[in-house]
């Protein structure tokens, strides 16, 4: 896959069909003290580590 950046300066890939440009509006990691017992396990089995969630604002969008 080639690279190629947007006037942004964010990375894309030149072969893409598709390619969804967002802002970054919030972040916010899970909190495993809110989650159902069984998804912690869950995280814990399959070492994945507990989610970030992202909020974003689409800012550009291209298709060929």
């Amino acid at each position: 896959m080639q690279p190629q950046f947007t006037n942004l300066g964010n990375p894309i890939f030149a072969e893409a069909d598709l390619a969804i440009e967002c802002k970054k509006i919030y972040v916010e990691q899970f909190k495993a003290d809110k989650m159902p017992i069984e998804q912690r396990q869950w995280y814990d089995e399959t070492g994945t580590g507990i989610h970030v969630m992202y909020i974003g604002e689409i800012v550009n969008v291209w298709k060929k």
